[in-house]
């Protein structure tokens, strides 16, 4: 009998993370979903990481080459994708067991929805688990002036979103994934699978949510101002503090703003 199913294409970007990479690999590829286009976009690696995708032969479509940043690397993916319905995980973030098929359900028993996202576990750089991120329903309001309300690794989207809004803002290093959501929100609908959790978000001191905080922080407040947000929103605060304690006044601070806000996000 033909596999009805729609196809999901999945993208992952990277760049010299081959510590990391074959668990992302390994989370999409054991998946229990068929059919999954699955496409890594190298950035030029020299630590392995081509050696490593080269393994898999025809399992993953891949390629390595130098690019313009993440956001171009992953809009590169995104122009490639065949699927109806794309997922994007950054090659130290996993995938949850059965993560495509609960969100793809999900989202055939909702044709109305164009995104779907759900909680979030928090791990370490070893792997084990540090506590979950727990979202709320998408609200325009809150994610413009109090953060971004949508975990990226756990978020599931329908590809008639690029035709709707565009790719990824080239321009943006740090905070792409706000941005699209923001994008995304302001004209289609977004909505939360309670109860689930899709995916597992790596935070560890060298990962890019953390070492750069200070270059997102400038991205983040510039991309809610241009969407309406309030000036001296609670994100503002928030962000503000982190950003000033990372630049000047060393990490003790930081990871205690941190971590309140992770609690007070939801």
């Amino acid at each position: 009998m033909k596999n009805q199913n729609p196809l999901v294409s999945i993208v992952t970007p990277s760049f010299n993370q081959v510590h990391f990479l074959k668990d992302t690999i390994e989370s999409v590829l054991q998946q229990d979903y068929s059919p999954i286009e699955y496409i890594v976009v190298d950035g030029g690696s020299t630590d392995g990481s081509v050696e490593l995708l080269k393994t898999y032969g025809n399992r993953i479509d891949w390629v390595s080459e130098k690019d313009r940043g993440q956001s171009n690397g992953i809009n590169k993916g995104f122009r490639k994708a065949k699927g109806e319905i794309i997922g994007w995980i950054n090659s130290d973030d996993t995938y949850e067991p059965g993560a495509i098929r609960r969100a793809v359900d999900f989202l055939q028993k909702n044709p109305d929805i164009d995104v779907v996202y759900s909680d979030c576990n928090i791990i370490l750089k070893d792997g084990r688990n540090n506590g979950v991120i727990r979202t709320q329903e998408f609200d325009m309001y809150k994610q413009l002036n109090h953060g971004n309300i949508i975990p990226q690794p756990t978020a599931f989207f329908r590809k008639r979103v690029f035709g709707e809004i565009g790719y990824l803002d080239e321009k943006l290093h740090y905070a792409m994934d706000y941005d699209f959501w923001t994008r995304i929100g302001k004209k289609l609908k977004i909505k939360k699978m309670k109860g689930e959790i899709l995916a597992n978000f790596r935070m560890y001191p060298e990962s890019k949510s953390i070492s750069h905080y200070h270059l997102f922080w400038p991205e983040i407040y510039e991309i809610s101002l241009r969407n309406s947000g309030e000036r001296y929103s609670r994100m503002y605060f928030f962000h503000y503090l982190r950003w000033m304690n990372k630049v000047f006044f060393g990490s003790p601070l930081y990871s205690f703003i941190r971590d309140v806000h992770l609690r007070l996000r939801g």
